[in-house]
């Protein structure tokens, strides 16, 4: 569990800095610009939790058993 909060805080950050970026890029087209960037930064955080991470653990698995 702590593992899987270290990972939302660190994603949240940095992906909290990549919308920030956008927001800074798109400029006056995003309506609700800090809207968008606060929804994407924690869509992106669970989504890193909940899928991208645990993806990432099967192929470190499955590819350290295939070198064996």
């Amino acid at each position: 569990m702590k593992q899987k909060l270290a990972q939302f805080i660190g994603g949240f950050i940095i992906y909290g800095f990549f919308g920030i970026v956008m927001v800074l890029i798109a400029g006056d087209e995003l309506e609700n610009r800090w809207l968008f960037a606060g929804i994407w930064t924690v869509f992106m955080s669970v989504v890193h939790v909940l899928v991208m991470e645990p993806l990432r653990q099967r192929m470190a698995a499955k590819n350290s058993k295939q070198a064996k």
